[in-house]
């Protein structure tokens, strides 16, 4: 199944699976598209490419391609083009029940995460629960932990931002457990959900470690998204520490994160933390563009909790500038927004500001009224903080006014309420106020006791201020040094990986050149042996000129047989043994190879006048045990084009290349005697067939012969009897009917003979011209076992025809006369020991296109260890090692798979006989 993210180690093993798949294949689409949607935040732009090819891919994948698509249209706020997009593979996944249920059970599921985060962009509280709810189900159904436990932190983390009181108790749960030890990809979104919970409190140096291992672990599986949040979340963290130089840091780290992407609204999230650090160093003009550009880059966000963010930050940064009509305004609309959207934290913090901004305008009063009346609906409980601002801020207006009473008893309950919200620590400048307020009443002892406590939390908050710093600054080193050592351990990684690739290659260079070596001693050409020598060189190294030399018959220099550039010929040359300057002497002369690079300019004694100018070169000698064969050389322009690597491949190329060398000089040698021999068993196979044509004319001719002498005398005997006068009519009718019995026997028998040489006419025309044409098998057949019948009379056998009529076959009749012929003598000559022999010749048409042939005999059979080989050459019983040259079922092995195009089998066993089946097309054409 494929996985919510993946880690580098995960995503490079699936990039080696599809650079080993072949191209387009399914296989390769699937691992592509798996790929890319592993890639779409880390390299959106590689997963775009990735996924080009969905079409071809099934249902399913096509869907998630549409939902990486999706994603993007998301992250660059494309909005509702995204919507569309999920929505679009919800409806039409709900069509795929037939395939398989867990894998779009999880395609649906990650079509609601997507959702879900739309529906926080476009400010549809409802449409966010609805989804991320339905996420967690649909991963839950499909047996995904990951997935639903992804989207069950995604719900805490709402329930966080909305100070729902169910919050604190997950929070706490998985605080209580060793969470840190959750896959990466889970801990990029609970590492930001716990960061959120603990940040507000008095835990943010626990926050800051929270964020710190969810940018780590975000960056770990891919998710860049939340990698660029958690290292914002991180500059919040240090800024409220006070820690300004640290908070800089992250924020232009999350900056680098995000400007490759161009994603505008995260751009703008960081954009917004870089204006609150800048704000913080008292840089509040800068900081005012800076919120300005955000918001700009946020307009199609405008509904969502980041909008309301920058908005409430501009109202801070107003406020520093004191500019208050400005930050009441900003507060006006961020007031609008939160209620709009049921934020209640942001419209709290609206309220803050609006009171600040009125006091800041003069108008105390009116700020007064506003915060009594906003008082009663904020849930001390819920909003403690808030609640707890309102009220120093009614006392503020309070003083203003001089209302010291009010302003008292505002501070007092602000003291009160601070001391029930969990985790709180009482400020020293509410203290402070509350010994003005008091000194101002008139009440001195109350005034120095609110001092003294003032100047102990001052203190205590110094020291805690300070110790938290510290313990920031140590999580920042314990973090940048965990990183660091990752970054090692990446790096030793990386170069472990560059070195198991190097492996790999040199491995798979030489898996290929055994594969090139066993192709190359195929060919038995000289011509194909180079052409496909100087292939794989080009292919595997650069060789734009690329030589072979042999030695002259004389013995006394070097010729060159194949000489190329970019796969032209130039012109021959040779080169004398004694030349002591030349490369390619040197090479045959010390058997050794040789690795050239020239220097532009200096004397080069292997450039040739009628050759490109190469500086860089190999020579190799074709060694083959002691003997040198010839020498090959590549050569390229540039200087520095081989290495080791590439001489070691030249090496190899060159040994395989004088085995390749030694075989086509072997076969040429062979093929010579083949032909020889084959000739002598063609000739051998004549003289058989007209020593049995011979014969099979001896016996009519014999028969006819002795019938003309009866005749002859009968002729003479009634020319006699004419003469004398004896002959009568009832004589002379009983010679008439004598001489026509004679002239009907001796009209047989010569028929006979003229049918025998008729047939042998056939096969030697046949044979002599090796056309394809028309035949009819059944009487091409017989004319072939005619040829034989007196053989097998003189052995006591029976050969029997079986071939259905009306067979016509568009082929080779003579060779397939031959083959047939090579195939009867084989069985009368080595099947059988004794008369009595069976052969039997069946054929059939075996389907629209092709004739199945089979010849069986009852003879002594082949054993199992002589069938293998039955059709190579030389082969004969070894009782019968003197009887033909062992060539017949070889050459008809020839004629049927060549010639005929066919194929041809042997079934046999000792002692049970043979068959051998033929397959032949009808029509060789």
């Amino acid at each position: 199944m494929i996985a919510w993210f993946a880690s580098l180690s995960q995503q490079q093993a699936l990039q080696a699976r599809l650079e080993q798949a072949a191209p387009d294949s399914a296989a390769a689409i699937a691992l592509a598209i798996e790929l890319a949607w592993y890639l779409r935040q880390s390299d959106p732009a590689r997963a775009h490419q990735l996924s080009q090819h969905s079409a071809a891919a099934p249902a399913a994948l096509r869907l998630r391609a549409r939902l990486i698509q999706a994603e993007q249209d998301w992250l660059m706020l494309r909005l509702e083009a995204g919507w569309k997009l999920a929505a679009s593979v919800l409806q039409e996944s709900a069509g795929l029940a037939h395939e398989a249920t867990h894998e779009i059970r999880l395609l649906q599921a990650d079509a609601h995460a997507l959702l879900y985060a739309l529906s926080s962009e476009r400010g549809a509280q409802q449409d966010f629960m609805h989804h991320a709810q339905t996420a967690q189900s649909l991963a839950q159904q499909a047996g995904d932990a990951l997935r639903s436990a992804c989207a069950q932190c995604a719900i805490l983390t709402d329930q966080i931002l909305r100070g729902l009181p169910q919050a604190a108790a997950i929070c706490e749960d998985w605080l209580q457990r060793d969470w840190r030890q959750q896959a990466p990809a889970l801990l990029a979104v609970l590492g930001n959900a716990l960061g959120l919970y603990l940040h507000p409190g008095a835990h943010m140096e626990r926050a800051l470690s929270c964020y710190i291992l969810a940018a780590q672990a975000s960056q770990q599986s891919g998710q860049m998204r939340r990698a660029i949040i958690a290292a914002s979340n991180v500059s919040r963290v240090l800024a409220n520490l006070n820690e300004l130089d640290g908070a800089l840091e992250w924020t232009e780290r999350s900056l680098q994160l995000v400007r490759p992407y161009a994603w505008p609204g995260l751009h703008a999230s960081c954009l917004v933390q870089y204006s609150e650090c800048l704000m913080l160093l008292g840089r509040s003009d800068e900081a005012q563009q800076i919120g300005l550009q955000a918001l700009q880059m946020q307009q199609p966000q405008a509904n969502s909790r980041n909008y309301c963010h920058t908005l409430m930050q501009m109202g801070h940064v107003e406020l520093r500038r004191k500019d208050f009509q400005a930050a009441y305004d900003w507060h006006q609309q961020l007031a609008e927004l939160a209620q709009k959207l049921q934020h209640p934290d942001f419209l709290a913090s609206a309220r803050i500001g609006l009171l600040r901004a009125l006091c800041g305008m003069g108008q105390a009063e009116n700020a007064l009224q506003q915060g009594l009346d906003w008082l009663p609906g904020m849930d001390p409980v819920e909003l403690g903080m808030a609640r707890l601002d309102i009220l120093q801020a009614l006392a503020a207006a309070c003083a203003t006014l001089g209302q010291h009473a009010a302003r008292l008893h505002w501070l007092q309950q602000a003291l009160a309420l601070a001391h029930t919200i969990p985790g709180m620590q009482i400020s020293a400048a509410l203290l402070d106020e509350l010994a003005q307020a008091s000194k101002a009443l008139g009440l001195p002892g109350q005034a120095l006791e609110f001092a003294r406590q003032a100047n102990r939390q001052r203190s205590h908050s110094h020291n805690q201020s300070a110790s938290q710093r510290a313990q920031a600054m140590q999580i920042r080193h314990q973090s940048e040094r965990v990183q660091q050592e990752a970054e090692h351990l990446q790096a030793l990684a990386a170069a472990e990986a560059r070195r198991v690739a190097a492996l790999e290659d040199m491995r798979n260079s030489l898996t290929l050149l055994g594969e090139i070596g066993c192709e190359m001693h195929s060919r038995r050409k000289l011509d194909d042996l180079f052409l496909d020598l100087q292939q794989q060189l080009h292919n595997l190294l650069d060789a734009k000129y690329c030589t072979l030399l042999l030695p002259s018959a004389e013995g006394d220099a070097l010729e060159t047989v194949f000489r190329l550039q970019d796969g032209a010929a130039l012109p021959p040359y040779r080169v004398a043994l004694d030349a002591h300057d030349s490369h390619a002497v040197i090479s045959w002369r010390e058997r050794r190879s040789l690795l050239i690079d020239a220097a532009p300019g200096q004397d080069n004694p292997m450039q040739r006048s009628d050759a490109p100018i190469c500086l860089s070169a190999l020579f190799g000698p074709l060694l083959l045990g002691e003997r040198v064969l010839g020498v090959l050389t590549i050569q390229a322009p540039p200087r520095h084009a081989y290495g080791e690597r590439e001489l070691l491949i030249f090496n190899n190329l060159c040994a395989y290349g004088a085995v390749a060398l030694e075989n086509v000089q072997a076969w040429q040698t062979l093929e010579h005697t083949w032909q020889e021999l084959v000739e002598q068993d063609k000739l051998a196979a004549l003289g058989r067939l007209v020593s049995g044509v011979a014969q099979e004319l001896s016996a009519p001719l014999a028969a006819s012969l002795s019938l003309a002498t009866e005749r002859e005398q009968a002729l003479q005997h009634l020319q006699a009897s004419l003469q004398s006068g004896a002959l009568n009519a009832a004589g002379l009718s009983a010679h008439c009917q004598q001489q026509q019995a004679t002239g009907q026997d001796l009209l047989q028998h010569l028929q006979h003979a003229a049918n025998l040489i008729s047939s042998f006419k056939q096969i030697a025309v046949d044979r002599a011209n090796a056309s394809a044409r028309d035949f009819d098998l059944a009487i091409t057949s017989q004319e072939v076992a005619d040829t034989l019948i007196n053989q097998v009379r003189q052995g006591g056998h029976q050969l029997t025809l079986a071939i259905a009529p009306g067979i016509v076959m568009h082929s080779y009749p003579g060779p397939y006369g031959q083959a047939l012929y090579a195939l009867l003598s084989n069985a009368l000559t080595h099947a059988f020991k004794a008369p009595g022999g069976q052969i039997t010749l069946r054929a059939a048409i075996n389907n629209a296109q092709q004739v199945h042939i089979s010849l069986e005999d009852n003879g002594c059979g082949i054993a199992a260890e002589r069938l293998e080989h039955i059709f190579e050459a030389f082969t004969r019983p070894p009782t019968q090692a003197q009887s033909g040259n062992g060539l017949g079922l070889s050459i008809c092995h020839n004629i049927v798979t060549q010639l005929l195009g066919g194929q041809i089998e042997a079934h046999s066993q000792a002692g049970a006989g043979t068959v051998f089946h033929l397959y032949l097309p009808l029509d060789v054409a």
